[in-house]
């Protein structure tokens, strides 16, 4: 297992961790988004804790409210159709 420095606030979050993000902001669960993103549920909470902590989040709420008003988060339809259909 590799040892990831501590994320540091107000660092720019990686793609993927603006995909769980924007799971989070879906409703998904950890299992859910780790079952859209093949990635393991583990990864998915590595993602999400990482991104809280760049976001000076204290909980998933709080993360998706900052990650709307920093622009990260909106419809990203025309991106990537069909992701996260219901």
């Amino acid at each position: 297992m590799t040892t990831l420095p501590p994320p540091r606030l107000g660092a720019p979050l990686s793609a993927r961790e603006v995909d769980v993000l924007d799971g989070i902001a879906r409703g998904r669960t950890y299992a859910q988004i780790a079952a859209d993103l093949g990635l393991s549920t583990d990864t998915v909470a590595t993602h999400a804790r990482r991104l809280m902590a760049k976001l000076g989040a204290r909980d998933r709420g709080h993360a998706v409210g900052t990650g709307f008003r920093l622009g990260l988060l909106g419809d990203r339809s025309a991106v990537r159709p069909g992701r996260w259909a219901a």
